[in-house]
């Protein structure tokens, strides 16, 4: 609803563009030369103060509109399927002005539960700025299965298009593109699944999948894979997996993973430490009796969940997580904190000192809460300000979503504060400017320096779009914000300006 202020800029919008009229009109031939420099006058006056009062409007507190930060509609609302759906996956990329996204489908005939069909899009503006898309059809065999089997996009330095897709809890479903910003072919460097396993996991709720993993990115029985990308455009990929996938449900181990790609030697290596895997934890190649696996975070009967990276300004890695005890689910636990400035070589806590990977719980740099004390919804959001100091976004079950930071002392976190809007992602600028992205879509900032209040800056017409997930374009000073309508049906993509 436009606030009062906002119905007065109105009517005084429309009063100046009759004042404007009246002025180029009619004061040509009546009036002369003084009456008619003294009535321009007043117009101009009028038109800056209009101005004036728009852009102290534009930062005021209560204001949906006007949208001061553009909210270009990039990619027009698309029909999708609820399993559309995934509140982790990375489903934008950039490069070389060509937005990039995707989407799964409705199935062409008949809705067996394993014949969604996975998009992969490509956008490009022409002259006049209109948006012109084209797809290409990635997998046919897509799981009804919503949070889990949403696709995610990378783009590696070269323009390589990297994309995974349809796991939970399954063998890598991982392609790459033939040719750099090209969507049209792909090479599959995952393995192949018959559609009696697909039916298996769906229908079935079975993950016959022993073989210790052989896909380009190490690892098997993969969830949520998310793709992040450093300053200088390297590729990175977190993901869940199971270190003993020939066990039982409950001792598979589900570890959390970082891998980086080399682009030169087109080689994912995962960054971690060693987890020892025998010949009766997983199906070994070459009759091996023993090998191991790196992870990132790791401990036997807990489940990592959810690894998010935000690189600094220094190009410093952030990593949040959270862990749950006795497996997969939904109420998470002990949410954590670690920084590389090395690309992964080493990872620190807030307080500087050391990790030894992988981390377990124990040794876990724990943001807010323990194991018995708090319990969370897994998706985090991590972020910093210019100095490197982290802002970490957690979701409290039966609570609003919190914003913590370290405090005063070395290593000491903050007390919460509610996150504006209840948003569920944070971000920093290179100015320092924070942003939040809240359902609806609304999105507000607050700029730098202590006693700053968050201002509201843009709020989506259709008011029911929600699960934001964005991709800052820096050097465009954009940001793309991805946005499903709440009942799943329809997802688009908004184009916010930082630099106004």
């Amino acid at each position: 609803m436009m606030s009062g202020a906002a119905k007065y800029l109105l009517k005084s919008v429309i009063g100046s563009v009759l004042l404007m009229s009246a002025c180029n009109v009619h004061v040509t031939a009546p009036f002369g030369g003084f009456a008619k420099s003294f009535l321009s006058e007043v117009c101009l006056i009028h038109c800056q103060f209009l101005m004036a009062a728009i852009a102290e409007e534009c930062t005021s507190k209560d204001m949906a509109v006007p949208n001061c930060a553009g909210g270009e509609v990039i990619f027009p609302a698309t029909r999708v399927a609820r399993s559309s759906l995934n509140v982790f996956s990375t489903p934008l990329a950039w490069f070389r002005g060509a937005v990039y996204t995707v989407t799964v489908e409705q199935p062409a005939g008949h809705d067996n539960g394993v014949d969604l069909r996975t998009f992969l899009w490509k956008g490009v503006a022409d002259r006049t700025g209109k948006w012109r898309w084209k797809r290409n059809l990635i997998e046919s065999r897509t799981l009804d299965d919503r949070y889990h089997t949403g696709p995610s996009i990378g783009i590696d330095k070269y323009g390589f298009i990297h994309i995974a897709y349809n796991m939970h809890n399954m063998p890598w479903q991982y392609a790459v593109s033939e040719r750099p910003g090209d969507i049209s072919r792909f090479e599959f460097r995952g393995e192949q699944l018959t559609l009696k396993e697909l039916e298996l996991v769906k229908w079935k709720n079975l993950t016959p999948f022993p073989r210790f993993g052989a896909a380009a990115i190490p690892g098997t029985q993969i969830t949520y894979p998310a793709f992040f990308n450093d300053r200088k455009g390297n590729l990175y990929v977190t993901y869940r997996f199971a270190t003993h996938p020939k066990r039982t449900w409950v001792d598979r181990g589900f570890a959390g993973a970082i891998a980086r790609y080399d682009p030169d030697k087109k080689i994912w290596t995962a960054i971690g430490g060693p987890v020892v895997v025998s010949s009766a934890d997983a199906d070994l190649p070459g009759g091996l009796k023993s090998t191991s696996i790196p992870a990132f975070a790791y401990k036997d009967r807990w489940s990592v969940y959810l690894i998010h990276l935000f690189f600094d300004v220094k190009n410093h890695m952030h990593v949040s997580w959270l862990w749950r005890k006795g497996g997969a689910g939904v109420d998470c636990s002990t949410p954590g904190y670690a920084c590389s400035a090395d690309s992964g070589r080493t990872f620190l806590r807030a307080d500087g000192t050391r990790y030894r990977l992988p981390i377990t719980p124990e040794e876990s740099d724990v943001v807010v809460g323990g194991e018995e004390v708090q319990k969370f919804y897994a998706p985090t959001c991590i972020a910093t300000d210019l100095s490197g100091s982290p802002l970490l976004l957690l979701n409290p079950i039966g609570f609003p979503r919190i914003l913590i930071l370290p405090g005063g002392a070395k290593g000491k976190w903050s007390q919460p504060e509610k996150t504006p809007d209840d948003a569920s992602v944070i971000y920093t600028d290179d100015e320092g400017t924070q942003w939040a992205f809240a359902t609806g879509i609304t999105v507000l900032r607050r700029s730098v320096g202590t006693g700053h209040k968050w201002r509201r800056v843009y709020s989506d017409p259709a008011g029911d779009f929600g699960y934001p997930k964005i991709l800052p374009v820096p050097r465009k000073k954009l940001i793309l914000v991805y946005a499903q309508r709440m009942d799943g049906s329809e997802v688009k993509i908004i184009g916010i300006k930082t630099g106004y």
